[in-house]
C-alpha cells in the first residue's frame, strides 16, 4: 500500500522553526467519531495532527501531539478529546470544542524548534 511523506529541514532562518502541511479544504467531516486513527512511520520525533473546521488559510487550529518509534509503521488513536485549540501555536482556551462533522483541514506539524530533517510517512487516516 503507498503512503505521503511529510519531509524536509526545520531551520531558524526567518522566524522558522517549524514546518507544516495541510489539504485544501474539502467535507472532511464525520459525524460523531469518537477518535482519529493514523497509520505512520516517522523519524521519532513529535509531530502534531492538525484540524481545522474553516476554509480560511489562517485561524484556531485543533491539535493532538504523538511520538512514534523511529522506522516502525504504527497506528495512532488520537481521541478527540485529546485535541485543542490553538492559533499560532498559542492555546485559545476560549475556542469551542472539535466539532468533527464541521472538519475543514487537516495536516501536520513539526513545531517546537526540532531543528534539522525530519521525515513522516503517512499511510492512513480514519476516524472510530
Amino acid at each position: 500500500m503507498g503512503h505521503a511523506v511529510f519531509e524536509g529541514t526545520v531551520k531558524p532562518d526567518n522566524n522558522g522553526g517549524f514546518a507544516s502541511v495541510r489539504t485544501h479544504a474539502a467535507d472532511l467531516g464525520v459525524k460523531g467519531a469518537s477518535a482519529y486513527v493514523l497509520k505512520v512511520n516517522s523519524d521519532g520525533k513529535r509531530y502534531k495532527f492538525n484540524l481545522r473546521m474553516e476554509d480560511s488559510f489562517d485561524g484556531v487550529t485543533y491539535q493532538a501531539a504523538f511520538v512514534t518509534p523511529a522506522g516502525v509503521w504504527t497506528t495512532l488513536h488520537l481521541p478527540v478529546s485529546q485535541f485543542t485549540a490553538t492559533f499560532r501555536g498559542r492555546a485559545v482556551p476560549e475556542a469551542p470544542s472539535l466539532n468533527t462533522a464541521l472538519v475543514r483541514q487537516a495536516g501536520f506539524v513539526i513545531a517546537d524548534r526540532q531543528m534539522g530533517n525530519f521525515s513522516l510517512k503517512v499511510q492512513a487516516i480514519g476516524t472510530v
